[in-house]
Formats: C-alpha cells, structure tokens, sequence
C-alpha cells in the first residue's frame, strides 16, 4: 500500500493469474487477474489480444482495469530467428499512485541458452504527478521443463535525474523486484 503518496513508496503482496485461449495459429487471446494479498484495491483484471501478420511479426493490445486505475498498451514485436526478439509498445494509464500517464518501452529478449532468456527493457515516462523520467528493467526467464518456467525481474524507475522534468516532486527512484512462477499444460482437446 502506498506509505507516502509523494513519494511513492508501495508496500504489498499480489497474487496473479492468466489463461490464454489460442483461437488459430495466429491470433489468441488472454486474460489476467491480479489479487492485492494485503490490499485488495491492488486488485487489476487485463484482457488483451495478441495476432501474428507476418511470420516473424505479432501486434498486440491488451487494457486493464482496477480499483487504483486503468491502462491501455498497444505493441509490436518482431523475431530474429526462432529464439530472440525485438519489441516496443505504448501505455496509456490513470492511477491514483502516478496520475495520468504515457509510457514507451523498448526491449528485448535473447536466448541465453536452450532454456533461459534474457530480457532488457528501456522505459520513458511522462507523468503528470510525477514529471518525466526514464526506467530500466532486466529479467531472467527459465523453463524448468516444457511446462513449468521460472521468471525473476528487476525494475528501476530513475526518478531523480531527469532533464526534462517541468513539474517538480520529491519522488525518489524506485526499485522493483518480482518472481514468477508458471505451469502452462496445453489443452488436450
């Protein structure tokens, strides 16, 4: 929960879920819900669709809704090879912690190995509570075996240099860390 909306320190745990439904080869469709553990209003529900347009290019959207805010994200990610990837997309959000804000990220993910990738990710964000500032964000993807994978991810918003701030806050940088743990069994039918 948040300790001091100035500077927006977060406290709390979350419990999250997805199931995704592939409709053909090229399109599917997902949803998601996160459950506030200590705090049910960081409760969030996401819906989104992912569809393939050319045999190494898929388009994406997904919104989300919650007691704190909303978000919208559109995106674009490209293959190089069958193991490594380029992306980037756009976020539209509303919540009471950040305020109105856009976001555009660009990342990757490279095989590090047969079962590991490695994902880097370069955020800007425009906010209207907290200003301009940019964040990076690193992770380390694992599949265990063919169903169950293993996801940790470190997150770092830098909010104290930023040069094209025009609204002054005291916020302070934020680190973010989160573990992930998933066992995907394909339908049967």
């Amino acid at each position: 929960r948040i300790k001091d909306k100035g500077k927006g320190h977060v406290e709390g745990h979350l419990l999250g879920a997805r199931v995704q439904y592939d409709m053909d080869n090229r399109t599917s469709l997902y949803g998601g819900q996160q459950l506030g553990v200590t705090d049910i209003n960081d409760s969030f529900t996401t819906l989104g669709v992912r569809r393939k347009i050319s045999e190494n290019l898929f388009v994406y959207s997904q919104g989300g809704v919650g007691p704190m805010g909303h978000s919208v994200v559109a995106g674009v990610e490209r293959f190089v090879g069958t193991k490594n990837s380029h992306y980037t997309n756009y976020t539209l959000s509303d919540s009471e912690i950040d305020g109105r804000t856009s976001t555009t990220s660009f990342g990757s993910n490279t095989a590090v190995s047969e079962t590991a990738t490695l994902r880097r990710e370069r955020q800007f964000v425009s906010s209207d509570t907290r200003g301009t500032y940019a964040g990076s964000l690193i992770g380390y993807e694992n599949r265990v075996t063919p169903e169950l994978t293993f996801d940790a991810t470190y997150q770092r918003r830098d909010e104290k240099h930023r040069p094209f701030t025009i609204a002054a806050t005291d916020s302070e940088a934020r680190d973010a860390a989160t573990g992930r743990v998933a066992y995907i069994k394909p339908d049967k039918y």
